[in-house]
């Protein structure tokens, strides 16, 4: 029979970009063949980019690593969400006005803007607003320093010069704002939305106009619900697309304050919010007894709010960027949340993500916690070698991404190969050899059933089967089956069924326990054996008997024994 075992050290993983992410499309054994197959496919078109890597195991690390061999296509450039605190550069009134100053505006001055319940987009068009920020202290003035001190770390320029720079820019942003208001402006109380639109001439500057008259609409609500509510109200699916956008811009913003948003999605946990999000994110949120909410939920469905969808992702990312537990201090309630949200990420949402699928981001935040110090704590809770394995085999079962499978995998190994961990497994105290074997029989059998590659899976199938062999040697527990003075039929049951009971792990114990059973089933004596039991009753349970064992041990004879 064949051994389980292979002498497989390494592998050659292909994968394909197709929008952001990456698909594993298929794992080789040799790397010129490997390599064939990744040109033959980056020629089909179908993917932008190539990669192949080789994971290999290192005998003298006892780990596993990982190295690209090969990339085709186009690599994707940082992204401007990879840093903590992206530098903007305004040179005009338009780069103010964008979506990335507003978000540095947001950062820079969150306290004041949480405090009032306000947005940049309110203060770029309202100038009350804009006066009640400038006399918010030196709020104001430290914002503006710290973003020209994270500007001249590129252009050299002394601080004081590209102060000055941003000051006169917001000085003729505000210049241009009283300009507008002072041409006259149609006031949104007068009439319904729909009508307000319909009094703006097409040109470039009506989105303008209209982002005026609904900040300083905004100035009469109390807070960022009632303003969201009052936002929401205005929202017809027969606007036009200009109006709209406007519309979403300001809604987007609402959401911005993350209190807003617990209060909008209540939920009794981090996780169940954040699900709650990605659902609303697509507009699939369900029915809600919320009619803000409801109403959120089909514009966002019908894809009209891509600004305020982009936000909800932003919460989502943010969330997962931070260190704050989801689920609280225990490890696998943790994985398992992360891989509830994981679950109920769909292609759709990976692709218009602005900077990396929010699968990564959430395979970033597993391996912030596969740290030394968090697994060392977690494994500690352990009582021996084998209860620590089959709780890092818990956490795979949750795992998301590769790479962070490899590193449980090296966590692995040395429960199983270093050698002050072999004597609590050669050790027959306790539950005995045949304890012991079962225990290593049904960790090899959850290790066969997870995620992990088959190179991992080998390297470690073989080692607890190489403690099964060597427990079966040390047991001498199938020789005495074999002296004994039972008959061929009854030795052959005892074996049979140490095999349907998980003794013998898949590999060499597992195929010397059935190559003495074959031996048995060959031998003349046994089947006399059973001839010899009367016909009638007894021997048809006897015989079922037989089946059955011989059924639950894989060897699948059948027909009139």
């Amino acid at each position: 029979m064949l051994s389980y075992k292979t002498a497989r050290t390494t592998h050659y993983e292909l994968h394909g970009q197709a929008s952001n992410r990456w698909t594993m499309l298929e794992v080789y054994d040799d790397k010129d063949e490997a390599v064939l197959q990744a040109e033959k496919i980056y020629r089909t078109g179908l993917y932008r980019s190539i990669r192949l890597l080789r994971e290999r195991y290192d005998d003298d690390l006892e780990e596993f690593n990982s190295l690209e061999v090969l990339f085709l296509g186009r690599r994707s450039k940082p992204s401007k969400y990879d840093d903590e605190e992206p530098t903007v550069f305004c040179n005009s009134i338009a780069d103010l006005y964008s979506q990335p100053s507003r978000r540095t505006m947001a950062r820079l001055f969150a306290p004041v803007l949480d405090s009032l319940e306000i947005t940049p987009a309110e203060i770029l068009h309202n100038l009350d607003l804009y006066a009640r920020l400038q006399g918010s202290g030196t709020h104001f003035m430290n914002a503006v320093q710290r973003l020209a001190i994270s500007q001249v770390r590129q252009t050299g320029e002394p601080v004081s010069e590209r102060m000055r720079r941003i000051y006169n820019l917001i000085d003729a942003a505000a210049t241009g704002l009283r300009q507008t208001r002072q041409s006259g402006l149609p006031r949104l109380d007068k009439g319904r939305f729909a009508e307000l639109l319909e009094q703006f001439k097409p040109g470039k500057d009506r989105a303008y106009q209209l982002a005026i008259v609904i900040a300083e609409d905004l100035e009469g609500f109390d807070g960022s619900l009632a303003k969201l509510e009052r936002l929401v109200g205005m929202m017809r699916f027969d606007h036009p697309d200009w109006g709209r956008r406007v519309l979403d811009l300001f809604i987007s913003e609402q959401l911005l304050h993350r209190r807003l948003l617990r209060t909008v999605l209540p939920a009794n946990s981090l996780v169940s919010l954040l699900e709650n999000a990605l659902a609303l994110s697509e507009g699939q949120l369900g029915k809600d007894k919320n009619p803000l909410v409801t109403t959120l939920n089909a514009f966002l469905g019908a894809g009209l709010l891509p600004a305020t969808r982009s936000m909800l992702i932003g919460h989502i990312r943010h969330e997962l960027a931070t260190n704050t537990r989801i689920a609280g201090d225990d490890l696998p309630k943790e994985f398992e949340a992360l891989s509830r949200l994981n679950d109920i990420m769909g292609e759709h949402l990976d692709t218009d993500t602005p900077d990396r699928p929010l699968a990564e981001h959430l395979a970033s935040r597993m391996a912030r916690m596969l740290n030394p110090q968090t697994l060392g704590d977690y494994l500690a809770k352990g009582r021996n070698p084998a209860d620590q394995l089959q709780r890092l085999i818990v956490l795979e079962k949750h795992c998301i991404g590769a790479a962070n499978r490899r590193k449980l995998v090296n966590y692995m190994l040395p429960l199983l190969t270093d050698g002050a961990n072999e004597s609590f497994w050669m050790d027959p105290r306790g539950a005995g050899y045949s304890g012991h074997m079962r225990l290593l029989t049904r960790l090899q059998s959850r290790l066969l059933q997870s995620g992990l590659q088959d190179l991992h899976k080998d390297k470690l199938c073989d080692r607890l089967d190489d403690l099964c062999s060597a427990l079966l040697t040390k047991s001498k527990m199938l020789e005495r089956v074999d002296t004994s003075d039972a008959p061929v039929f009854d030795k052959g049951c005892r074996v049979l069924k140490m095999l349907a009971d998980g003794h013998f792990t898949k590999g060499e114990s597992e195929a010397t326990a059935r190559a003495q059973v074959q031996r048995y089933l060959s031998d003349p004596d046994f089947l006399a054996y059973l001839a010899e039991v009367p016909k009638g009753q007894q021997r048809t349970s006897v015989a079922e008997r037989l089946q059955n064992l011989l059924d639950k041990a894989g060897f699948g004879i059948t027909g009139d024994l």
